[in-house]
């Protein structure tokens, strides 16, 4: 059964849209990491590439 769901998950990920959708996330991340660093927050990673980011919070 898992191996079912990573095989419909993989097959997902290789469709155009996908790719749309994730370049959607990763500008999305990038807006909010200068959106939370131009409100004071340091963000240690620099800035992001993915949809991640690293926040000082202290």
């Amino acid at each position: 059964m898992a191996f079912t769901g990573k095989a419909a998950c993989l097959g997902g990920a290789l469709r155009p849209e996908f790719k749309v959708y994730n370049e959607a996330i990763v500008e999305n991340a990038q807006a909010l990491a200068v959106t939370l660093s131009d409100g004071g927050l340091r963000i240690v990673t620099g800035g992001t590439d993915t949809s991640l980011m690293l926040m000082e919070l202290a």
